[in-house]
């Protein structure tokens, strides 16, 4: 499993204390909605890109490259 850490700025975190107090949405609720967008594009970038990210693309221009 990978652990990974975000940083928000004080300015995000006071705009996200507003929001959570208006739309009287926890700001946990919040951060978990756009962190799951954020995850979701991610893998919809890898999708309609599959061969950019693949393994094996990497290593046949890694091998063409050791050849010259």
């Amino acid at each position: 499993m990978i652990t990974r850490t975000f940083s928000i700025t004080i300015e995000q975190s006071k705009s996200l204390r507003e929001l959570s107090q208006i739309t009287e949405i926890p700001q946990s609720a919040l951060i978990r909605k756009a962190l799951e967008n954020l995850l979701n594009k991610k893998e919809e970038i890898m999708e309609s890109n599959r061969e950019l990210f693949s393994f094996e693309k990497r290593n046949r221009s890694r091998r063409q490259d050791s050849r010259r």
